[in-house]
């Protein structure tokens, strides 16, 4: 058998090389426009703000954009749609921003006057969308959040938190009084507060944390704000809600032989036993105070027990020596007003 010459194997073997390459997976098609990506739908995202962000899909077919999808959102994270939102450069924008960025193959179009939030959003988003700009998200969990302070005598603060794309979006500060009512510029007229409950959420907004300065004179507003938002956020363990239905409730005991009898009232917030007060009558319906009975067992009975109920978060308290009939008679008063509210 003849032998082969070594340039021959050697132009043998390249060939082969050459065939076996050109066999493999086939490489990802090329568009003639430089838009560098297979054919697909892309979405993107816009940065979140206040005033929320834009999502976008992008078709891209044959090398080509052929359509662009968009939606917008608000801080408070709801879809604008024309049922929601009446602006007419708004729906300019909607209608021709997509158009614009298919006739002209890129994110690079000109803004809608009147429209500059919502045209900047929509470019970014499609700039991410074709990869063109990297997507970046904050540290928060996506989602419509709620955060309670702790309740207390003088009520407690829920803050509303809406995170879209890892960023706070939305604050609404809520306080309620002791007594379960909302304090409002109309019912509760403390310029201070008023204040608190303006400036807060914004500060939430442009901080991005919970961690921000207290309003002079709305302290307590403040810090109940600021715990309710770091709740939240998942920054603190959430308030563990209570038992009991919220309200005010009434219980009262038994009369005695010598017809005294104690009514309790109990104020609940959150399921929390957050105050509680007593009154204890005699036979002719006079009340009993440190003036008109002069028993330091009872005057001791009278200031430790409502507090205990509150320590304990229910009626099983123990009795104050010397003053066990005043202490037994509040406890059924205090069982029945839970009841109540069970």
């Amino acid at each position: 058998m003849p032998r082969i010459p070594y340039a021959v194997i050697a132009v043998l073997i390249a060939l082969a090389m050459s065939v076996a390459a050109c066999g493999g997976a086939e490489p990802a098609p090329v568009d003639e426009n430089g838009l560098g990506l297979a054919d697909g739908t892309y979405e993107g995202n816009s940065d979140a703000n206040r005033q929320g962000y834009v999502w976008v899909e992008v078709t891209v077919s044959d090398g080509e954009i052929t359509d662009v999808a968009m939606k917008e959102f608000r801080g408070d994270g709801t879809e604008k749609t024309s049922d929601n939102y009446d602006y007419d450069e708004w729906f300019q924008a909607v209608e021709e921003l997509p158009q614009a960025v298919v006739d002209e193959q890129s994110a690079d179009v000109d803004a809608v006057a009147g429209a500059t939030g919502t045209s900047e959003k929509f470019k970014q988003a499609v700039r991410r969308a074709l990869g063109e700009e990297d997507e970046e998200t904050g540290p928060y969990a996506d989602g419509d959040h709620t955060g309670y302070s702790d309740p207390g005598p003088r009520g407690y603060v829920s803050a509303r938190v809406v995170v879209q794309r890892g960023t706070i979006t939305h604050v609404e500060l809520r306080e309620f009084q002791g007594d379960g009512t909302e304090k409002t510029p109309e019912t509760y007229d403390y310029e201070e507060w008023a204040e608190a409950a303006e400036d807060l959420p914004w500060a939430v907004l442009e901080e991005q944390s919970a961690n921000v300065d207290v309003v002079a004179g709305a302290t307590s507003t403040s810090n109940k704000f600021m715990q309710a938002v770091r709740r939240a956020l998942g920054e603190e363990a959430a308030f563990d809600m209570g038992p009991y239905e919220d309200g005010t409730y009434v219980g009262r005991s038994d009369e005695t032989e010598r017809g005294d009898w104690v009514e309790a009232e109990v104020n609940i917030l959150l399921g929390t036993i957050v105050a509680v007060s007593m009154e204890e009558y005699r036979a002719d319906g006079e009340p009993k105070s440190p003036e008109t009975y002069d028993y330091e067992p009872w005057v001791e009975a009278a200031e430790a027990l409502p507090q205990a109920v509150v320590d304990a978060q229910s009626a099983d308290v123990d009795a104050v020596a010397g003053a066990t009939s005043t202490s037994n008679l509040f406890i059924q008063a205090v069982e029945r007003a839970l009841e109540d509210a069970s």
